[in-house]
């Protein structure tokens, strides 16, 4: 899902939105996390991470949201990623870290994350650590939940509380029209929301169900594409 180029001067990843064509949330785990079943597939918008060697980490942030919604410093998941790839390989070298935002934070399109991914890749070629697409995956489930997803295809089924992957071959020829408000809604908040409505009853569509008809026509699989947080995200 992430494009990764080299230069002289360091490496560029391109991070990309996902969203969710279908999510059921199917229960409560013992952890307190949610267990999901999600359809996800990545689009075209898409935040851009320069990376350059240097003797320190050091994040600059600009784009949409810069200064607003996105957290920096420590609290930026792409230093949280390239600090937990640090500690898993021992490595000690340095990078400068040029973040530039165009998902908007906060609205349901796992930038973060996908910053996150693009950070762990982008550095294990830079710092030249070596180690495999599942090392990667597992020190970004430590991150969050959706970073693993985006070290795979543009297509997948996300279960678990996000960090089991079932790639998907193919990918849906559907254009998608992506449109969000001028507020964020923070996950915690949704799920929070959602605890307080209740559970959703299990008469939703499986991923199964939704993969067989992602060849067809959108208008088709309209009835199949639901979301059981959009009633709490309405809340927020």
């Amino acid at each position: 899902m992430l494009k990764i180029t080299s230069s002289p001067d360091g490496l560029t990843v391109r991070a990309p939105a996902k969203v969710n064509l279908t999510l059921r949330v199917l229960g409560t785990r013992p952890d307190g996390y949610h267990a999901l079943e999600s359809v996800v597939a990545g689009v075209s918008l898409f935040d851009t991470l320069r990376i350059q060697p240097a003797d320190g980490l050091l994040l600059t942030c600009t784009g949409a949201g810069a200064g607003l919604d996105v957290p920096d410093g420590d609290a930026n998941l792409v230093l949280r990623a390239a600090r937990a790839l640090q500690e898993a390989c021992g490595a000690r070298d340095g990078a400068r870290l040029a973040l530039e935002k165009r998902i908007p934070p906060g609205r349901g399109f796992g930038g973060g994350s996908s910053d996150a991914a693009a950070a762990l890749v982008g550095l294990n070629a830079l710092w030249d650590t070596g180690l495999a697409p599942d090392e990667l995956s597992r020190i970004g489930a430590s991150i969050g939940s959706d970073v693993p997803l985006f070290l795979g295809p543009p297509l997948a089924v996300m279960r678990g509380r996000g960090e089991e992957i079932e790639p998907v071959r193919g990918r849906s020829s559907w254009r998608l029209v992506l449109a969000w408000p001028d507020f964020a809604s923070p996950t915690a908040d949704v799920y929070a929301a959602y605890d307080c409505l209740g559970q959703t009853e299990d008469d939703r569509p499986a991923a199964t169900e939704v993969l067989a008809r992602l060849d067809g026509p959108a208008h088709q699989a309209k009835p199949f594409l639901v979301n059981d947080l959009e009633p709490a995200a309405d809340t927020i």
